[in-house]
């Protein structure tokens, strides 16, 4: 009785036991595939010696610094901006604003919908120092101001902050007060031209 029960252990190992090129051929999920092939890559990389990337120092130095301040940039350009309002959204366009002295003008649009009638276009004017540029290009944060004048003559107070990402673009929190009482925040971003 003992020849035969292990007889019958040794049958039921051999269904189990598969040789590696058996396993391999067997239909697997993806994952268990993917994960074979990369363990037999890892495998044969390091027993074979050949380099394998390290992400360090090599890198670092290889990656370019980033782009310089214009030493006079003569212009920006702003991002499209939208906010929401009581049932309705704004939509702030500007085309590139030029540098002129010590300020940056330029035409802006609002679209107001779904209340098309408050729609309105005009010129408008953003007061940036030279101090300002150097304080942006050192990563600080730099306020602004500025106006605005619609078609109809009526102005628009503006007030801002940049935060700059780099010395040639980054974050623009723009404050526009229609009235006294009413403003509008609008979040984009601005580059250096």
């Amino acid at each position: 009785m003992g020849a035969f029960a292990s007889q019958r252990e040794s049958a039921d190992l051999k269904p189990m036991q598969m040789t590696f090129a058996k396993r391999w051929q067997a239909p697997q999920p993806a994952f268990m595939l993917c994960k074979r092939i990369v363990l037999v890559w890892l495998g044969c990389t390091l027993s074979l010696g050949l380099p394998m990337r390290v992400v360090g120092s090599e890198d670092a130095a290889s990656v370019p610094p980033a782009p310089a301040p214009p030493a006079d940039p003569r212009g920006v350009t702003v991002e499209r901006a939208r906010t929401s309002i009581y049932i309705g959204i704004v939509t702030l366009t500007l085309p590139p604003l030029i540098r002129d002295g010590l300020s940056f003008r330029g035409a802006y649009t609002t679209k107001v919908f779904p209340y098309f009638f408050y729609n309105e276009h005009g010129d408008l004017s953003i007061d940036f120092s030279e101090d300002a540029f150097a304080r942006l290009a050192a990563g600080e944060t730099v306020p602004f101001t500025g106006s605005a004048k619609n078609t109809k003559g009526e102005p628009r107070r503006i007030e801002g902050r940049a935060v700059p990402s780099n010395a040639q673009q980054g974050k623009i929190k723009v404050r526009v007060f229609v009235t006294p009482k009413i403003e509008l925040i609008f979040n984009t971003t601005y580059h250096f031209q």
